[in-house]
């Protein structure tokens, strides 16, 4: 904020004396102080989400990667190391940190409006990446996580997972952004399973035994 005053005299005075030319250095010196002493930092505001936490997801539900699809991949180091610190500034109230860290993982952070008030929202910048939305109470009175790592799989359980964190004294809410099935590259996990066709091990896109993602980090 800057804050100017002007001093305006129109007309002759009778004994008006021939004005002297100040010294531009000086009056430079004195504004540039007078800017400096009055300039004030505007606090930093978390920005409002553009709709409700259930509309966001549930666009990004439709964009999900398919059973099949190979439209998951693993995320990289970086924005895994993004997405924690993210989420680390945030526990803490750091928020415009926790946005910074956000958009470098290519990831949305905004604070929820209406009847989300008081929830602060992660989703993937763009349709379809397979990452994992997140929600979490600002100042939380219970300490419960709700998670949904099979949301496509598993019916209506994003929907069931939605509900609970409405209804309960929740902390937070972890929705995988992806089908369990959507890849075929196998994540380490020990294991077998049956979910995708024949029974082989556990795939990367089945964040329930996979560790490295967004969805584990959360």
């Amino acid at each position: 904020m800057y804050i100017y005053m002007f001093l305006g005299f129109q007309g002759c005075h009778p004994f008006q004396s021939e004005k002297v030319p100040e010294d531009s250095s000086t009056v430079s010196t004195e504004d540039t102080a007078l800017e400096s002493d009055t300039q004030v930092d505007e606090p930093w505001v978390t920005p409002d989400c553009p709709d409700s936490m259930r509309v966001i997801f549930t666009e990004h539900a439709e964009y999900f990667p398919a059973s099949g699809s190979e439209g998951y991949s693993f995320p990289t180091d970086e924005v895994l190391t993004y997405m924690l610190g993210s989420f680390d500034a945030a526990s803490s109230g750091q928020y415009a940190a926790a946005h910074d860290f956000a958009r470098s993982a290519e990831y949305t952070f905004c604070q929820g409006i209406g009847t989300d008030a008081g929830t602060l929202l992660w989703y993937p910048s763009e349709l379809g990446t397979g990452r994992a939305l997140i929600a979490m109470i600002a100042s939380p009175n219970g300490k419960m996580i709700l998670e949904a790592p099979h949301p496509k799989y598993d019916r209506i359980t994003m929907t069931q997972t939605m509900d609970f964190f409405d209804s309960l004294p929740a902390q937070a809410m972890i929705i995988s952004g992806t089908h369990r099935c959507a890849a075929s590259e196998l994540s380490g996990c020990s294991g077998t399973t049956s979910s995708c066709g024949d029974s082989q091990g556990y795939t990367i896109s089945d964040p329930a035994h996979n560790t490295r993602s967004v969805f584990h980090l959360a």
